[in-house]
């Protein structure tokens, strides 16, 4: 049987997550993410509006207390940008050394044994 293509290594990788939904590297990453950006803060917004801004907020931060509603609307826009762009950018990065460390496997050993788990799509 043949070595994996890359394609072949990325969809493993998304049909593992796929099977143990509870083992999604995903899901473990954003938690890593989220524990990081805990030092800016965690912001829950009142659902009471008025002039279009919650009533209050709730800020639990490291850096900053009894912030405005609108300060408050801010930061937590601020942190759940950065929490998507960081997520994108940390799991690209982590597929693309997995699918490289695997490569690196099939070109040294062409020859190797192929699973054939539920999870593998040869």
């Amino acid at each position: 049987m043949a070595a994996p293509t890359e394609a072949e290594i990325r969809q493993v990788i998304h049909d593992r997550a796929a099977k143990f939904p509870g083992d999604n590297p995903r899901d473990k990453l954003d938690e890593g993410i989220d524990k990081a950006l805990d030092t800016l803060g965690y912001v829950e917004l009142d659902d009471d509006e008025q002039d279009g801004m919650p009533s209050g907020a709730t800020v639990i931060s490291d850096l900053w207390t009894d912030l405005r509603p609108s300060e408050a609307v801010r930061l937590r826009d601020v942190v759940h940008d950065v929490r998507t762009e960081l997520r994108d950018a940390l799991w690209s990065m982590i597929e693309d050394r997995v699918v490289a460390a695997g490569l690196t496997f099939a070109a040294e050993h062409p020859d190797a044994p192929r699973a054939r788990g539920e999870t593998v799509t040869a």
